[in-house]
């Protein structure tokens, strides 16, 4: 914070990332200005730098531009920032959680080979097998970064295990590691998956439209599984490969190839045919891409209007019970290994219980949204943690935004998750997830019941995600619908559920006065008008550290954006779940 020279030098360090057209050059540049006479709201401290990774532009020529924060070239992880502006004047706060101009010493205590010992030895602890012992493939060279997530920041060594936990599956596990002390700091598994190690999606959708691009060979045309209307997304025939070939044979998928066919039909309605799941995948994934781009304007993933590829048929450490959005773009791994992808099983049986193939819409949905968080707010997908429990949220919440935007009448559009993924389901209330009510969703961890989280509390951000993320699917689902119990869970039924049994009453706020049997009547906004405000949060205001709070505030934010007369409705919903 000293002198003008600073102010020049933050300005000068913001860029384009993989380079950008003339206008985003532009828009970039306008913030680039901003920020040289906001030095003090970013809490920018000499040394810092910063680029560019993503802009958002509105109607009236505001400007979101995310960024990257570097401190004399190491990522600082938790550092990254949205900022606002208008003609290079502030419209707001920048959206960031790094709230310290303090750095580190950069001269490390420990070595990198005592890292490396350190993180193998957490790895190895955190596995539980029962049949066999976990494994540790290969640990990648640490390198150093400031880790300023949830404190004051530190210098840290960031690296990367591959290996074979039973408690995640398949794991491309990041690690940091406190360059002081060599305490593990956080961790979190690059191969994101919709569920715990042995579940599984999936649905038949029956006879679909499918989009496929013919060849002209010399005997005639040959199809391919690849949209050329969606970005040219394809799917490809991953039988025989393990996701964890991915971690470090460099090129392990390369093998797997693009689904054909001589007549332009795919497959025959039943697993026994290879190519029937590739079917339900394609139709899955065009659903999802149609979403974001009907509803959000967002052309695929990345937003670039590119497709990206999904493999159907792939095991997970020799279980089939999964399906991921695997993400292994990491210098840190071998060349060859930077795939960007959507991963599905076939399913089959967990103990008493029969899975279908993980081929089902909202499977598709969930995992294509961890792409576009990714490639957005970036919310950390730890195992433990809230930023891991909102990127899980995120994904449960545009997975069922997917399903009720194709309506399709296989997979009739509702607020659970997974209910297609079980063989033997007569009622169709059987379900992974619950939005409206989510500790109706019960595992059992380590031989005992496990419940995801209905309200908030102090403890959530020590559950797993998939079970921390019950608090932001409920405020979704109070905020969509208010406090209205669906078909087939009401008074009567098995289930028995009332309106004030989807209401959290513990621990309210200044101002709020939840008691059980009392409370107010929570009206609905809509889907339509949630999710636009979810997306809007998640695109624009929230960073890859932000936890259940700071989401209360990206989607107040938002609501101020887009629909300013119903922020009381969505601080209701948050109060609903207990987060004030």
């Amino acid at each position: 914070m000293k002198g003008m020279g600073g102010y020049r030098r933050l300005a000068a360090a913001v860029a384009c990332v993989l380079g950008c057209s003339m206008a985003q050059a532009a828009e970039q540049a306008i913030s680039a200005r901003f920020l040289s006479q906001n030095r003090v709201p970013m809490y920018a401290a000499d040394g810092d730098t910063f680029v560019a990774t993503d802009t958002i532009g509105d109607a009236d020529g505001t400007q979101h531009v995310r960024m990257k924060r570097l401190y004399k070239g190491m990522e600082v992880i938790g550092g990254d920032v949205v900022v606002h502006s208008r003609q290079g004047v502030a419209v707001g706060d920048p959206s960031l959680t790094l709230r310290s101009t303090f750095r580190p010493s950069i001269t490390p205590s420990v070595s990198a080979g005592q890292v490396t010992a350190a993180v193998t030895s957490d790895f190895l602890k955190i596995t539980d097998f029962t049949a066999r012992p976990g494994k540790v493939d290969s640990v990648g060279a640490p390198h150093l970064v400031i880790y300023a997530r949830g404190g004051q920041p530190v210098l840290a060594y960031e690296s990367l295990v591959v290996g074979q936990p039973n408690g995640e599956g398949s794991s491309v596990m990041r690690y940091f590691t406190d360059a002081r002390t060599g305490e593990v700091l956080t961790r979190w598994n690059l191969i994101q998956s919709l569920a715990a190690e042995g579940t599984g999606k999936s649905i038949l959708f029956g006879d679909v439209p499918l989009n496929t691009t013919a060849v002209d060979g010399s005997n005639g045309a040959t199809y391919q599984l690849i949209d050329s209307v969606r970005g040219n997304g394809s799917v490809l025939d991953g039988t025989g490969l393990d996701v964890i070939l991915l971690a470090f044979i460099p090129h392990a998928f390369d093998s797997a190839t693009v689904f054909t066919s001589p007549d332009n039909i795919w497959g025959d309605g039943t697993a026994a045919n290879r190519q029937s799941a590739a079917a339900d995948i394609a139709h899955g994934v065009s659903a999802a891409w149609d979403y974001y781009h009907d509803v959000h304007h967002r052309e695929g993933i990345l937003g670039d209007g590119t497709g990206v590829k999904s493999y159907a048929h792939v095991s997970f450490i020799g279980s089939s019970l999964n399906a991921v959005w695997a993400d292994l773009n990491d210098p840190a791994l071998p060349e060859g290994n930077d795939i960007r992808g959507m991963l599905y099983g076939d399913g089959g049986q967990n103990g008493d219980t029969t899975f279908n193939p993980f081929v089902a819409m909202d499977v598709a949905g969930h995992e294509m949204t961890h792409g576009v968080t990714g490639a957005t707010a970036k919310l950390a997908p730890e195992q433990t943690g809230e930023p891991g429990a909102l990127n899980e949220s995120t994904s449960d919440i545009f997975g069922t935004m997917v399903e009720f935007h194709a309506n399709d009448p296989h997979e009739p559009p509702n607020y659970l998750i997974g209910e297609k993924l079980f063989a033997s389901n007569p009622d169709g209330t059987l379900a992974l997830r619950y939005m409206f009510k989510p500790s109706l969703g019960v595992d059992t961890v380590n031989g005992e019941p496990v419940a995801s989280a209905d309200c908030w509390d102090a403890t959530v951000g020590q559950l797993n995600a998939h079970y921390a993320s019950g608090v932001g699917n409920h405020f979704f689902y109070l905020l969509a619908e208010g406090d209205v119990v669906p078909e087939g869970f009401g008074v009567g039924t098995k289930w028995n559920l009332t309106p004030d049994d989807l209401v959290c009453h513990a621990k309210p706020g200044p101002g709020h006065s939840l008691n059980h049997g009392s409370h107010p009547h929570l009206r609905g906004v809509g889907r339509d008008v949630a999710q636009k405000i979810w997306y809007r949060a998640l695109t624009v205001y929230m960073t890859s550290d932000t936890d259940y709070a700071d989401a209360r505030i990206a989607t107040l934010n938002a609501t101020r954006d887009l629909y300013p007369g119903l922020v009381k409705v969505v601080d209701a919903a948050w109060a609903a779940v207990n987060v004030h």
